[in-house]
C-alpha cells in the first residue's frame, strides 16, 4: 500500500503509468578520474548459403523440365553460356566485420557542501552490412550544491549526439539481403566487356554490374533474372547525414523550512534538432533501373519546458498521522519541421548535389509542420490516519 508520502503526481502522469529513473549522484571525497576504452568486433551469423551458377542452372533447368517449359535463355548454355560460371557469392560480399570501439571518462568528487559528476562517452559501430555506421556522443554534469541544512539546489545538464548511415530496405522481398539472394551468381560486382576488363564512367569510376554485363543486354536473356538491383551497389552509394542533437537541463531547489514542510521546485528545459540529407543516384544498370536521381532534405527542432512546484507537509503526532500536498505545473512544448525533395540533377559528382542544381520541383511539394503546446495543472491532496487504522 502506497503511504501518502509516496503518491505520484505532476503534469506527465497518465494512464500509461511513471517510469522513475536515478541518474548517478556525485559521492563525497577526492576527485576520482575513471577511464573506461572498449573494443570488439561483430559479424553476421547463419548467413544463408546459397546456390553457386552451376547448381542455380541445374535447378532451373529440372524446373522447366518438370513443367515442360523452354529452359529460360539465361541459362541456356548455346545461348548465354556466361551464366555457367560463378563469379560472385552475393552473401559475402554484402556483408563485412563491424568495428565496435567505445571510450568513456568520468570525474567525480567534492565535499559536503558541494559536489560534483561529469561524465563525457563516444562509441563508433561498423555495421556488418558495407558502407552502414552509427556514432553517438554523450555528456553530462550533475552538480549538488548544499546551501545549509535547510536549502538545497541541484543542476543536471545532459547533451548527446548521434548520427549514421543505414536505414536501407531490408523488405523480404526487396531489400538489400533478398537481392544478394536473389543475384544471380554469374554476375559481377562491377561491369565488364567481353575480354573481362573493367568498364569506367565519365569520372573515371568502375561502373556497377548488372543482372547481365552491358555487352549481353541485347542478347534478351536478363528476363531470366528479374528486376533486382546490384546490392553491393545500392550500399555503397549510400550518401547520408543524420545529426540528431539534444541538450537537456534540470535545476531542482528544495527548502524545508519547518520540521515536516517540504517545498520542491524543479524547472526542465530541452532542446532536440535532427537533419537528414540523402542523395539517391541513377541506378542505370541492366535489372531494375532507375533514370531519376534526387536530393532530400529534412529538418526538424523541438523545443520544451517544464516547470513544476510542489509544497507537502507529513508529520506524526503519536497516533496521528498528518499528510498534504499541493502542487502547480506549468509546460510548454514547440515543434518545428521542415522537408524537401527534388530531382533532375545533371551531374551526381559529390560537389553538384546541391538543391540549386536539380531542375524538377514538379513531382513533390516541400513540406513545413509546426505546433505549439502548452498546459497548466493545479493539484491538491490531503489524508489523515490514526493508528494506522482508520483512514
Amino acid at each position: 500500500m502506497l503511504q501518502p508520502k509516496d503518491w505520484l503526481y505532476g503534469t506527465n502522469v497518465g494512464s500509461g503509468g511513471v517510469i522513475l529513473i536515478t541518474t548517478k549522484k556525485a559521492q563525497e571525497g577526492k576527485p576520482v578520474v575513471s577511464v573506461r576504452m572498449n573494443y570488439g568486433v561483430q559479424s553476421a551469423w547463419r548467413k544463408p548459403q546459397m546456390l553457386n551458377a552451376e547448381e542455380y542452372v541445374k535447378v532451373r533447368t529440372d524446373a522447366a523440365g518438370v513443367d515442360n517449359v523452354a529452359v529460360p535463355s539465361g541459362i541456356d548454355p548455346n545461348i548465354y553460356p556466361y551464366g555457367q560460371v560463378t563469379r560472385t557469392n552475393w552473401i559475402d560480399e554484402i556483408f563485412r566485420t563491424g568495428n565496435m570501439q567505445r571510450y568513456a571518462v568520468t570525474i567525480n568528487g567534492g565535499s559536503s557542501q558541494l559536489k560534483a559528476y561529469a561524465s563525457a562517452e563516444y562509441g563508433k559501430l561498423g555495421g556488418t552490412l558495407l558502407n552502414t555506421y552509427s556514432e553517438e556522443f554523450g555528456s553530462k554534469l550533475n552538480i549538488d550544491f548544499r546551501i545549509n541544512d535547510r536549502v538545497s539546489l541541484t543542476e543536471r545538464i545532459n547533451f548527446t549526439y548521434s548520427n549514421g548511415q543505414g536505414g536501407i530496405n531490408t523488405s523480404s522481398h526487396t531489400g538489400v539481403t533478398a537481392s544478394a539472394m536473389f543475384y544471380p551468381p554469374s554476375a559481377t560486382v562491377y561491369d565488364m566487356d567481353k575480354e573481362e576488363n573493367f568498364i569506367y564512367d565519365s569520372n573515371g569510376n568502375k561502373q556497377f554490374g548488372g543482372t547481365v554485363p552491358s555487352w549481353a543486354k541485347d542478347l534478351g536473356v536478363a528476363g531470366t533474372f528479374g528486376e533486382i538491383v546490384n546490392p553491393v551497389a545500392t550500399l555503397m552509394r549510400l550518401n547520408q547525414n543524420r545529426p540528431s542533437q539534444r541538450v537537456f537541463s534540470t535545476t531542482s531547489l528544495v527548502v524545508n523550512p519547518l520540521t515536516g514542510l517540504k517545498f520542491t521546485s524543479e524547472f526542465s528545459i530541452g532542446s532536440k534538432n535532427y537533419r537528414y540529407e540523402n542523395f539517391s543516384v541513377r541506378v542505370l544498370e541492366i535489372g531494375k533501373t532507375n533514370d531519376q536521381n534526387s536530393r532530400t532534405l529534412s529538418y526538424s527542432r523541438t523545443n520544451d519546458w517544464l516547470w513544476e512546484n510542489v509544497l507537502s507537509y507529513d508529520r506524526n503526532f503519536d497516533k496521528h498521522m498528518v499528510s498534504a500536498m499541493a502542487g502547480y505545473s506549468m509546460k510548454y512544448n514547440a515543434y518545428n519541421s521542415l522537408d524537401v525533395t527534388l530531382y533532375g540533377f545533371p551531374d551526381e559528382d559529390e560537389y553538384s548535389q546541391h538543391l540549386i542544381n536539380g531542375t524538377d520541383w514538379s513531382r513533390t511539394k516541400p513540406g513545413e509542420g509546426r505546433t505549439q503546446e502548452s498546459q497548466v495543472s493545479g493539484y491538491a491532496r490531503g489524508a489523515y490516519s490514526f493508528d494506522n487504522r482508520y483512514f
